[in-house]
């Protein structure tokens, strides 16, 4: 089987609110996209990426950077399906049991790469920008030199520690796996050549992988590694025949299961300071309030969660052809679960431990005072 998404723009909005992000440094004039309103506005959908950019200054770009990049995030799947049943009509008539294992390459992008390379041309003329002194660190200090760069983490400035989560991958990202491995019981009501009705207990064994916060947009295989249990009704009935060789038939087949919790990582961003806050820079201070160094937000806010979906449901109904060997599906699936409810683990976190404070635009620096012919000047 092989599966791919069309509506980029719709995948887009749904993880950035918008399908463009802007980057636009503290010190570019933009009465359009006013800063400041940005900064202080407390309505979360005046705040998505179609109105308000991201600070460049953020990603360690020039305080005069300006550049908006187009999302098209696409997924292809390529599905290989190992089934097995087995009658047990020997125990009792109408029992079976049913085995779904299939085996899955999922590939997942988030940026167009000719539209990333068009960026990465018009900033490959350009020489690496400097962050003025007390900025960044004490003393002035260069600027990332691309916005690849930029999204990959990359330290500047008093930062040391690159980015461990949330990455934004230039390159399509791959992974093959088993995917969830269906087991069910099942007992077929009503039995026959024409029709038949049945009910069955569903469990799946999580053989995929676990959501990666390591990069956004990042290939998950299977539930999100979740046992889960449910029931589900199965049918068929014939509709026409014509002598033994044509056939046409309607099947309908639903369940609805319960993931049980697991223990994800995911990355928040601050209550009080909006959409991709997780972005943020962070000043370090030791015990003393003395300033020491910087970090990227996001490393800060990933943190264990526990996560638990109450329920899933999945729906299917097809109408089949059959003349002689050859079958002809035509089908509709429905699928769809109730929100994720998810709580940060009461675990102690490194960071925690530590002394931070939001950066915002201004500097690392402490303003030095010193008294001269009785004023207090800088």
């Amino acid at each position: 089987e092989y599966q791919q998404t069309f509506k980029d723009q719709r995948i887009a909005r749904y993880i950035f609110g918008s399908d463009k992000l802007t980057f636009r440094g503290s010190q570019v004039v933009d009465p359009i996209n006013d800063l400041d309103f940005c900064l202080t506005s407390t309505t979360p959908a005046t705040c998505f990426n179609s109105y308000c950019p991201l600070i460049a200054d953020y990603f360690g770009l020039p305080t005069d950077y300006l550049q908006t990049i187009n999302i098209c995030p696409s997924i292809k799947n390529f599905i290989l399906d190992f089934e097995l049943f087995m009658g047990l009509d020997r125990l009792t008539k109408g029992l079976y049991f049913r085995l779904h294992a299939p085996l899955a390459n999922s590939r997942w992008t988030l940026f167009d790469c000719k539209e990333l390379a068009r960026c990465c041309d018009q900033e490959s003329n350009k020489t690496v920008g400097v962050f003025g002194e007390c900025y960044m660190a004490d003393q002035a200090t260069n600027t990332v030199a691309s916005l690849a760069e930029a999204l990959s983490g990359k330290t500047f400035g008093d930062m040391k520690t690159p980015w461990a989560y949330g990455k934004f991958s230039q390159c399509t990202r791959s992974e093959t796996q088993i995917a969830d491995v269906d087991l069910i019981l099942g007992y077929n009501v009503w039995q026959d050549y024409n029709y038949h009705l049945g009910l069955y207990a569903q469990t799946i064994v999580p053989t995929g992988n676990l959501p990666d916060p390591t990069y956004i947009f990042s290939p998950i295989i299977g539930n999100g590694k979740h046992w889960e249990f449910g029931l589900g009704l199965t049918g068929h009935l014939l509709l026409w025949q014509k002598g033994i060789e044509q056939r046409l038939l309607i099947y309908a087949e639903g369940n609805i299961t319960h993931l049980f919790k697991n223990t994800q990582k995911r990355s928040f961003d601050f209550c009080q300071n909006g959409f991709m806050s997780r972005y943020m820079l962070l000043k370090e201070f030791d015990s003393s309030n003395n300033y020491i160094g910087l970090i990227n937000a996001i490393n800060f806010v990933t943190r264990d969660a526990d996560v638990t979906i109450k329920l899933k449901a999945d729906f299917s109904a097809k109408l089949s052809y059959y003349h002689c060997n050859f079958g002809f599906d035509f089908g509709y699936n429905i699928y769809g679960n109730t929100k994720e409810e998810v709580c940060i683990k009461n675990c102690t976190n490194p960071l925690d431990e530590r002394f931070f404070g939001f950066k915002g635009t201004q500097g690392v620096c402490a303003i030095q005072y010193h008294e001269d012919a009785g004023n207090l000047g800088t």
